[in-house]
Formats: C-alpha cells, sequence, structure tokens
C-alpha cells in the first residue's frame, strides 16, 4: 500500500531522515538508499509517498520513496489523495442525513406523545369502564330479573290457592 507524507528532518552529511506519515501521523525512518528518484536531494517539508517495511533493526522504514510531484504511478492515479475539503464534505454527508433521521424521529415521537396526552386526559374525564364493570352490571340485572320472577311466582301462588279454593268453593256449592 502506498503511503503519503512530509519529511520532516533530513540529515545531509549522515544521508538519512524521517517522514510524517498523513492518516497515522507516525514518523517513519528514511535512507537516502529508498529513495528511486532524486532529481533533487530530499529537503524537510517536502512532499513524498512511499511504501512502509519493517527494517533490520525491527522499526518501519519507509520503501520506494519519491517525491509526489516526480512519481506517478498506475496505482497512484487510480489511489488519489482526497484533499482536506473532500473529507470534510463527506462527512457533512454523512451527518446530514443522520440529523434528519433524528429529527424526524423526535417530531414523530413528539406527535405519538401529545396524541397518548390527549387520550390520556379524555380518559381522565371518562368514567372509568372496564370489562369487569361492565359484567358486573350484566349480573346485577339478570340476578334483579330472576329475583323478580321469582318473587311473582311466590305471589301468583299465594293467590292461586285462593283463587284455587275459591274456585272450589263456588264449584262445590254450584254442585250442590
Amino acid at each position: 500500500m502506498r503511503y503519503y507524507g512530509t519529511i520532516t528532518r533530513w540529515n545531509d552529511n549522515r544521508q538519512f531522515g524521517a517522514i510524517r506519515e498523513e492518516s497515522m501521523g507516525t514518523e517513519v525512518f528514511a535512507p537516502l538508499s529508498a529513495f528511486t528518484t532524486l532529481t533533487r536531494p530530499p529537503a524537510e517539508g517536502q512532499r513524498v509517498s512511499f511504501d512502509i517495511v519493517k527494517g533490520r533493526r525491527g522499526r518501519d522504514e519507509a520503501e520506494n520513496i519519491c517525491f509526489s510531484l516526480d512519481c506517478v504511478d498506475e496505482f497512484d492515479f487510480f489511489d488519489t489523495e482526497p484533499e482536506p475539503y473532500k473529507k470534510t464534505f463527506s462527512k457533512l454527508l454523512l451527518i446530514i442525513p443522520i440529523i434528519a433521521l433524528l429529527a424526524a424521529g423526535g417530531w414523530f415521537g413528539w406527535d405519538y406523545w401529545q396524541k397518548y396526552q390527549q387520550q390520556a386526559q379524555a380518559a381522565a374525564a371518562a368514567p372509568p369502564k372496564t370489562m369487569v364493570e361492565e359484567v358486573a352490571a350484566k349480573i346485577k340485572a339478570e340476578r334483579e330479573e330472576w329475583l323478580d320472577a321469582v318473587n311473582n311466582r311466590k305471589t301468583q301462588k299465594q293467590t292461586k290457592p285462593d283463587n284455587g279454593k275459591a274456585a272450589r268453593n263456588s264449584s262445590s256449592k254450584e254442585a250442590k
């Protein structure tokens, strides 16, 4: 993978320096022998592209270093580094839908809460009506009907024997 960075330190006498890699922010050892094109001597502040490998001492070293303007690979052509404003714009494009979703969720939540509050107020204003109360009212009505029916029979039985005795007495009087 190709990395990009800037030469942060360079020692012309010892012919090595350090490159600060842009995406991770780490410093990588850069010997003069790792440069592939030397159209000009390396200096601090120059932008370069390079590969990172493990060196003989176990630390990260730059390899295949070339100056960004001099080195155009076929991979560099397709893998261009995004400019800072493009990174910001892409982050903004991610944030806008998230904010829109949060706003929509908040609006629907507020609307649902308002409807719930209206229903709760209407329920508080109306007398509580539950299934148990409805069933109890039906049972009470049936019981009253049954008691009325039973009481009517008792009154009819009490009056019937009188009518029956009177009828018997009248029929026996007629028969005599």
